[in-house]
């Protein structure tokens, strides 16, 4: 497919910016055409969801189009005969400070003028370019990069499409894990063609459901259609969208609107903008169902409720009269990114996208790819090392990740650790010999952080364990630190609740990420390793209780919003 614009949305201006670059990169290296317009969108605000971000990129390739073509003002003529690919970075990732998108995979070029590190991006943009897009019509593509997808080599090739407006792609998936995702439950109607593809029209989409209304979407195998994140607007609904910018409350989702001072309005790609297209919703049950619809389900205030209703009134008016398409690809496959460290590490270890023959055509995978390894380091075989200095004695046990790392020493990696971005020299531990214990996630981000005018850059390390679940409360008994119980760690450590959240929040919004647990900046020492370290149980000195006590601290969860992602992205080159 050639593509008229690719354009990628960043959560803020300076992930756009880099992002920007990322694009150009791999522009200048032949992998875009050069005459491609690239794009990147900051979203207008900080929770607009999948729909509201999609309605701001639409508006923004909206502008430069018809600039391109001579237009004062934005003319909706231009997205007619036009193929656009818009692709969301979404929200922050825990497992690598890069995003899900820019996740490094253990795979190379097998022959290419330029070797450079691959992505989860590169696959997915490579498959809805030379996969899915191939043999449709103009339109705009609008896929997630929080997943892996996979497909059998152009499944569109010899399989027509029928007319619709929107055509959304989707996987067959097993019921237990479709429960947290999306579920299309198709029409009586289906289209079965010959190379394993099924269409179909939609009835409902179903979002986190039971098992019984789940057990209602299988097919004939056991399997359901998961909404996987990819779909086509066809230039009808392309246009259609790019004018809510002006329609009140919707003009909310984009820059235009909220420069005129509207308040930020949240809304998802499928439960707000597909849903009133699917046969089997009613405009009451669509209006009226606002809770829990979201890309992040919230409860709102009355006032807040009021004006959602008044968006889904206005977005019935405008979309239930159009054809709404899925298209179930019998031999894809498809994955969420990691939510955990187990499925993080699995990830990363056993990639899904190996399975893949179309891009593996071009690739290699391999468990040590771009890094340099002393003949006196001793690396499992079943350990992946990607982008990494590894220099001295050091040992790493079997199943462990290391990623954008530089080890020198006598160092000692546990079993199924996931080191990520982490410098450990003699001089940070200062003994002769350090050790991770095993199924340790020991990660370092570099962020930045606005004081005043100034902004000051810090690099920050932070530890958990592999079978830690994140945003779980402190009190459920699945909730560990390090792979502890809490009241485990706090007794052994001296460390107290309050010293990690505020007295105002209750157990209930307690979770470790968080939990205000990594030293940042002291008043009078350097943050060191062990400073870190000793949250694992390592060193159980009171001074460093002390020092720890006295650093200013950030959880995981505000340390991901500072994230300097220009600076991440230069470090990997």
């Amino acid at each position: 497919m050639k593509w008229t614009a690719i354009v990628l949305t960043c959560q803020n201006k300076h992930s756009a910016n880099a992002c920007q670059k990322e694009l150009e990169t791999r522009q200048q290296k032949g992998f875009i055409a050069e005459d491609v317009l690239l794009l990147t969108v900051e979203d207008p605000a900080s929770q607009v969801g999948s729909g509201g971000a999609t309605l701001n990129a639409l508006l923004v390739v909206s502008e430069h189009l018809s600039a391109k073509q001579g237009y004062t003002v934005i003319n909706s003529d231009v997205l007619q005969n036009v193929h656009i690919l818009i692709m969301h970075l979404g929200r922050d990732f825990p497992f690598d400070a890069c995003g899900k998108a820019f996740t490094t995979l253990p795979v190379s070029y097998k022959s290419s003028k330029y070797d450079s590190l691959l992505c989860n991006f590169d696959f997915i943009l490579d498959t809805v370019t030379n996969q899915l897009a191939p043999n449709t019509p103009p339109g705009v593509w609008v896929c997630s990069t929080d997943m892996f997808i996979t497909v059998p080599d152009q499944p569109f090739k010899q399989v027509p499409l029928s007319n619709c407006d929107i055509m959304a792609i989707s996987v067959p998936g097993d019921p237990e894990y479709a429960k947290a995702h999306g579920v299309y439950k198709m029409g009586p109607e289906i289209l079965r063609g010959s190379k394993g593809i099924t269409q179909g029209s939609v009835e409902e989409i179903i979002f986190r459901g039971s098992t019984e209304e789940i057990a209602k979407c299988a097919n004939n195998n056991g399997k359901v259609p998961i909404a996987v994140g990819v779909m086509y607007l066809s230039p009808k609904v392309a246009e259609k969208l790019s004018q809510f910018h002006y329609l009140p409350p919707l003009d909310a989702c984009t820059y235009m609107g909220l420069d005129s001072g509207a308040k930020p309005l949240e809304l998802s790609l499928f439960y707000d903008f597909l849903l009133p297209m699917c046969s089997a919703i009613t405009e009451q049950q669509y209006v009226d169902n606002v809770e829990g619809k979201k890309d992040t389900p919230v409860s709102m205030a009355t006032s807040e409720t009021d004006v959602y209703k008044r968006a889904r009134r206005l977005l019935w008016r405008n979309l239930s009269g159009l054809k709404l398409k899925a298209v179930l690809i019998e031999d894809g496959g498809f994955e969420y990114l990691a939510r955990t460290g187990e499925q993080h590490r699995r990830h990363v270890l056993e990639c899904p996208l190996k399975t893949l023959a179309s891009c593996n055509s071009n690739v290699m995978w391999q468990n040590m790819a771009h890094s340099h390894i002393t003949k006196d380091a001793t690396i499992d075989g079943s350990c992946v090392v990607l982008n990494s200095m590894i220099e001295g004695h050091i040992t790493v046990a079997a199943r462990t990740t290391i990623s954008h790392c530089d080890l020198k020493g006598h160092i000692t990696v546990g079993k199924g650790c996931v080191l990520n971005n982490v410098a450990l020299t003699p001089e940070e531990f200062k003994k002769n010999q350090f050790s991770i214990p095993d199924d340790i996630v020991l990660q370092g981000f570099h962020i930045k952080l606005s004081m005043g005018k100034d902004e000051n850059r810090q690099y920050v390390l932070v530890v958990f364990g592999v079978h830690d679940i994140l945003k779980i409360p402190i009190w459920q008994e699945k909730s560990t630190f390090c792979n502890r119980p809490w009241y485990e760690f706090l007794r052994s450590s001296g460390v107290t609740k309050h010293d990690l959240w505020p007295a105002e929040k209750s157990d209930n919004e307690k979770s470790l990420f968080n939990a205000k647990l990594f030293p940042v900046l002291h008043i009078r020492q350097p943050i060191s390793l062990k400073d870190i370290t000793w949250l694992m149980g390592m060193d159980k000195k009171d001074n460093l209780l002390d020092k720890w006590r006295a650093s200013w601290r950030l959880s995981l969860e505000e340390i991901l919003k500072c994230v300097d992602l220009a600076l991440e992205l230069k470090k990997r080159e």
